[in-house]
């Protein structure tokens, strides 16, 4: 059931609101068709015929709560994913480490925490950056990713 034949729009946007609100995903970030496959698939696990039954479901289930976050959200990690990032970085912290500045840097959201192992090993690999001036702190909402 695609965002374009569902019948319940109101349904649905309680539904993701509710995610935004209560399970601190931010939905925005994601169109509609990709929630709507996940909401929906997540329906027909529990049996669930319409979007507020699904809501009442929700409000009710913890559980339930989080199998929808894991459902939603993407944990794609790779060592240096997105090489061209990588190298817009580099001369970034180069000339702010130079500059001897303190460089506090936030992986969010990291998944397993590959992202801010590739930024510890690129300052370390690189004798232009000053590795000593790097703060990372490195966050995830996945509680499974994180342990």
């Amino acid at each position: 059931m695609s965002r374009s034949s569902r019948t319940d729009d109101a349904g649905f946007d309680r539904v993701v609101r509710y995610v935004a609100d209560a399970v601190d995903f931010e939905p925005d970030y994601y169109n509609d068709d990709y929630l709507g496959r996940r909401v929906t698939a997540r329906m027909r696990r529990r049996d669930t015929d319409t979007y507020d039954a699904y809501l009442d479901l929700l409000r009710d289930d913890e559980e339930e709560e989080a199998a929808l976050l894991d459902a939603l959200t993407v944990n794609v990690t790779h060592f240096f994913r997105n090489a061209e990032m990588w190298e817009a970085l580099r001369p970034v912290l180069r000339e702010l480490t130079d500059e001897h500045r303190r460089v506090k840097v936030w992986s969010a959201p990291c998944a397993d925490g590959r992202e801010p192992y590739s930024l510890a090993m690129l300052a370390h690999d690189d004798p232009e950056i000053d590795e000593r001036r790097l703060e990372i702190t490195a966050t995830d909402i996945d509680g499974a990713a994180l342990d």
